[in-house]
Parts: C-alpha cells; structure tokens; sequence
C-alpha cells in the first residue's frame, strides 16, 4: 500500500515539475523579449538560478539536520548529471544543439574553472568555512559580471509590453518546479527504501543529485523543443555555476561540508572528466546527437561505478 501511495506521489510530482517547467520556459522567454534581454543571459542567470533552488533547499535542509556530508554529493552529482544526463537527452532528442559563440568565450569558461576551484577544494575531504566564503563571493562577482555584460550588449527592439500576470506566473511556475521537484526526490528516496534498494553511503551522487536535477531536465528539454537553443544549453552551464558556487558555497558558510571518500574517488574526475568533454565538444558550436550518445554512455559508465559493477 505504502508503495503505490509513493508511486503516485512521483506521478503527481513529475506532472507539477513537468508544467511548471514548460510555464516557466515560456514566461521567461518573454521577459527577455520584452526587456531587450538575450535568452543567453536569462538562461544562465534567471532560469539556472530557478531550476538550482531544489539543490539549494536540499543543501540547506542537510546543513541544518548535521548531514553535511550530502551537500558535496549532490552539488557534484548534479553537475555531472546536467551536462551528461540532461544535455545528452537533449542532443539525442532533439538532433543536436547549438551552442553560441559568446557562450563559448564567457560563461562556458566560468563553468569549467568552478569544476577545477571545487574539485581542488573538496580532494582534502572538507570544503571549509574560508572555502564557502570564497565560493560564494565567486558568485556574486560572476552576477555582477552578467549584469555588466548586458550593458554593453546592444539590447533587441522591444515589440512586447510586460503584463501583470507574467512576472505572477514566473514566480508560481518557479514555486511549482521546486514543489516538484522536491516531492519527487521525496518519492524516489522512499520507494527505493521501500524496495530495500536504498544505500545511504552514495544516496547523494545518484537518488538525490539525479532527482534534484529534474528541473534543470525538463527545462533544457522544453527550451530545446520550443527553438531556444542558448536558452537551453545555458540553463545547464548557469546552474552548473550556481550549483558550484552558490549551493556549495551558502551552506559551507553555516558549517563546514565533509566531503565523502565516494565523492573524492568517483564523483569529482567524473565531473570534472564531462566538463572537459563539454569544454571540447563545443568548440564547434553544437553539440550533435553523436555527443548526445557519449554523454549519456558516461553517465551509465558513472552510475554503474558507483553501483559497484566493473
């Protein structure tokens, strides 16, 4: 009984998660055409920001219960899972994605030196309070930056006018994916202990980072579907960047974050391995569905490792 009232618990959750992704996408969408702003920038600021709240909450819920040691594990999880999960699914789904030229020379860069700063913190097997501070100050100057950015930008003809009920239906749809998102992680946790497959040691690199990175899956997918490429693409390369330095750096700020020997021996060099793929694969602006295919065999290659199957 237990089980089938979990399952529908997941059913109910992935709904939510599923339209308020789709509302989010297309609110968000027409915010930055009324604002002159690129969908680039919406992607890796607004839109990563929104889809990396479920890690942020979960963080803070682990921080304040003394289960640091999930933090590291999910942060890391997740990025993995965005670039190779969720921009695999993408490119396989869709037949590829472009990717811009500004993506390449700005925001993709700040992604890989987050995975580089992370992983060099966390090999020790503790991301300190100092480390927390430094990773969040990270984030604040990467905004700044952002903002910056947009000044300079020649901004596009404005043809829309922004009405009430969008800025209304951003902030429901955005309450609607963590809602979501957290039921579902909820659900899969206690199904998985219901079947008695649950393993609490590795629980953060897989049920945990995976569920979480939900509405980073379905957003990336709604944007590619509807055409919004950088839109798309930048969603996963924003939130990889809030995940590392916001997610990471706010809860590490509370109290100092254990990272696991599951994290430092299989997690870090595979996220920092599907950084580096990301990194080479679009150079030539666009991830096609060949890459789509590796991405997702390293994320099977991640998921069996940590499961035990050589």
């Amino acid at each position: 009984m237990d089980l089938l009232l979990w399952s529908l618990v997941l059913a109910a959750a992935l709904a939510v998660l599923i339209k308020g992704a789709d509302i989010f996408v297309e609110k968000a969408a027409h915010i930055a055409r009324v604002l002159g702003i690129s969908d680039l920038i919406i992607g890796v600021t607004l839109v990563a920001l929104g889809t990396s709240l479920p890690e942020l909450a979960a963080s803070l819920s682990a921080v304040f219960n003394q289960a640091g040691e999930f933090v590291a594990g999910t942060v890391v999880g997740s990025n993995l899972a965005n670039i190779t999960f969720i921009l695999g699914a993408a490119a396989l789904a869709f037949r590829g994605v472009n990717v811009s030229s500004q993506m390449l020379g700005s925001d993709l860069p700040v992604m890989m030196a987050s995975a580089l700063i992370l992983t060099i913190m966390a090999m020790d097997g503790t991301i300190g309070r100092v480390e927390g501070g430094a990773l969040f100050s990270m984030y604040l100057v990467f905004t700044v930056s952002i903002v910056r950015r947009q000044r300079e930008e020649s901004k596009r003809d404005r043809t829309e006018k922004l009405k009430w009920t969008v800025p209304v239906w951003l902030v429901a749809s955005g309450a609607a994916i963590y809602l979501g998102a957290d039921y579902t992680v909820q659900a899969v946790i206690k199904i998985t202990d219901l079947l008695g497959l649950s393993d609490t040691s590795r629980l953060a690199l897989t049920v945990v980072a995976v569920g979480s990175s939900l509405p980073e899956l379905v957003v990336t997918l709604t944007a590619a579907k509807k055409g919004f490429d950088d839109l798309s693409v930048g969603n996963v390369v924003g939130s990889n960047i809030c995940n590392t330095f916001l997610v990471a750096g706010v809860p590490a700020l509370i109290s100092p974050l254990p990272v696991s020997p599951s994290v430092v021996s299989t997690g870090l060099p595979f996220m920092l391995a599907a950084s580096l793929l990301l990194w080479f694969f679009v150079q030539k602006e666009m991830l096609s569905k060949q890459v789509g295919v590796i991405f997702l065999l390293v994320f099977v290659v991640y998921i069996a490792r940590l499961c035990g199957v050589q």
